[in-house]
């Protein structure tokens, strides 16, 4: 059955929308034709049809608006992924991400690609498959939700300034972040009877002849609270004796498909720091330098069978086992870098100079992170206090 059409007081006019012109046809249909340039500045003609006037100019402004997006570099038919990928891209070239961070947001990323929305043009998203979404990674870290929730945030913003769509659908207040479900994780540090331990299992443990031997690694760790890639990527001209400090200025870093690399900067710009070392360090950095071989990147620890870079996955497992060996239910050597930590603290070290330390970026990390610590010192410090008050009294 054919619509009804509308009969115009003059078919063959010449349109008043734009540089086209618009008349009847026998079949009872528009034709509305218009001239434009290209993205080459080539002259084009573009012909829309309907039963309805309205219709006609309908269409062509919708035409000429995507034909506005495509000029400046957008895709109408860009997803989600495409937009934040996109977004992270101009952040490296323009040096504000480094390239660890770029490759874990671009893994965090593939979560969103593995899903519903991730494969939909960003325009055919609705609120319901959002919310689809954000009910299914709850089954991840708060920390990964939170990284998940900013790129939805992040490629909405994009998609509003790009006018591909009209409305961020982010800002409705249903689509709040989730929370895990998850149980939170602890700090774990081992305590001054497990280190004792650990140092005993570490010491007796011979290393065979044909595999590497991390112990020294671990005792830095254990004894700077450095973190296991800053430690990795640790060169002689870091270590200076005169000042005593080790000099943090790069890491080892994961890159695309998990490849390591020497990262020139450090984790965050907070892990950019000096860190001061005690005699039995001293003794320790000396021992790696005589120990240390020629390679590639001049580093004081390498992977001499792989003739590669040492990452903190391989020494995880070295020290996995020896806890094994030990008895300790402890997973991970970063739990070295918290019992750093944790003795500084029983040492009395104040939270601003463990802060710097540690290479924290606010000192509400530091506070936050070891919060159970510091609360087990308030019985001390209140000992002292008031042994303090009977001197005055």
């Amino acid at each position: 059955m054919a619509r009804k059409t509308k009969t115009p007081k003059n078919p063959n006019k010449r349109a008043e929308r734009g540089t086209g012109s618009i008349r009847l046809k026998d079949n009872g249909k528009y034709e509305y034709r218009i001239t434009y340039k290209d993205a080459y500045g080539n002259s084009r003609r573009k012909t829309f049809t309907s039963y309805y006037e309205d219709e006609c100019y309908e269409m062509c402004e919708e035409f000429l608006l995507n034909l506005d997006k495509m000029n400046y570099g957008v895709r109408m038919e860009a997803t989600i992924p495409d937009l934040v990928e996109a977004y992270y891209q101009r952040r490296l070239d323009m040096n504000y991400v480094q390239p660890q961070g770029y490759h874990r947001s671009m893994e965090t990323l593939k979560i969103i690609r593995r899903s519903l929305i991730g494969g939909m043009p960003i325009q055919d998203v609705e609120k319901e498959h959002i919310l689809i979404f954000l009910r299914s990674i709850t089954k991840y870290a708060d920390s990964t939700i939170e990284k998940l929730y900013l790129q939805l945030q992040k490629a909405f913003a994009l998609a509003v300034n790009k006018k591909i769509i009209k409305d961020n659908l982010m800002l409705d207040e249903d689509l709040v972040r989730p929370r895990s479900k998850k149980p939170t994780k602890e700090v774990v540090s081992l305590t001054q009877e497990q280190q004792k331990i650990f140092l005993d299992t570490l010491n007796a443990h011979k290393v065979p002849a044909y595999r590497n031997n991390y112990k020294k690694q671990l005792l830095l760790a254990l004894n700077t609270g450095m973190r296991m890639g800053e430690i990795n990527a640790l060169k002689k001209s870091d270590i200076d004796f005169k000042r005593k400090i080790i000099k943090v200025r790069r890491t080892i870093s994961l890159g695309e498909k998990s490849i390591p690399f020497l990262n020139d900067t450090t984790k965050t710009d907070a892990g950019r720091r000096d860190i001061p070392f005690t005699e039995a360090v001293e003794k320790l950095l000396r021992e790696v330098i005589a120990e240390s071989k020629s390679n590639p990147d001049n580093l004081l620890f390498y992977d001499y069978n792989k003739m590669s870079l040492i990452t903190t996955n391989q020494v995880n497992s070295f020290f996995n086992r020896i806890c094994k060996k030990a008895g300790l239910e402890i997973t991970g050597q970063h739990a070295l870098r918290h019992t750093f930590a944790t003795r500084c603290i029983e040492a009395g070290v104040e939270a601003i100079v463990l802060k710097k330390w540690m290479g924290h970026t606010d000192i509400h990390v530091t506070l936050d992170q070891y919060a159970d610590v510091f609360d087990s010192m308030h019985n001390n410090s209140i000992n002292k206090l008031e042994a303090h008050m009977i001197t005055i009294a």
